[in-house]
């Protein structure tokens, strides 16, 4: 387990990040800790060195790996052949370009492997949206992975 925090001085507007935690419980002496590890940090980083301003911390992270088997994903069988998606629906895709684009909208549960994606597209499942850009293509692979690429004219 590695647990860290972005920190920064009292009134700045900008963290200094991951920063290391010291193991063990959350104690005064930890916090002491701490607050020397941010200065370090901050000094190494930065040149300059304020201990006289208080230390906040913005964001606390935990990070923990546990052992696991590796994945199996299963293929599909056969050729997969490419084939053109058609969007469940469309919307006015604004900001990326000084004119409104049009992208396509899709469900990745309904795009079969092989199926391509041209962008400007949202690709959108429960847990992600994947975003295709203009100039780009989306593939769907023989394990439901997609790839996405620069088309030729791009």
């Amino acid at each position: 387990m590695r647990r860290s925090f972005d920190g920064r001085l009292l009134g700045q507007s900008w963290e200094t990040p991951f920063i290391e935690m010291p193991e063990g419980r959350v104690t005064p002496g930890s916090i002491d800790e701490l607050v020397r590890r941010f200065h370090d940090d901050y000094e190494a980083r930065n040149g300059n060195r304020f201990p006289q301003i208080p230390v906040e911390g913005v964001t606390y992270r935990v990070h923990i790996t546990v052992p696991a088997g590796k994945v199996e994903y299963t293929p599909v069988e056969g050729p997969v052949i490419p084939r053109h998606a058609e969007p469940g629906s469309t919307f006015p895709l604004r900001y990326l370009t000084p004119e409104p684009q049009v992208a396509g909208e899709y469900e990745r549960e309904k795009l079969p492997p092989g199926a391509v994606v041209t962008g400007p597209a949202v690709i959108r499942e429960a847990l992600s949206t994947t975003f295709v850009p203009p100039g780009q293509r989306a593939t769907v692979g023989r394990v439901g992975e997609i790839v996405i690429e620069r088309t030729e004219s791009a």
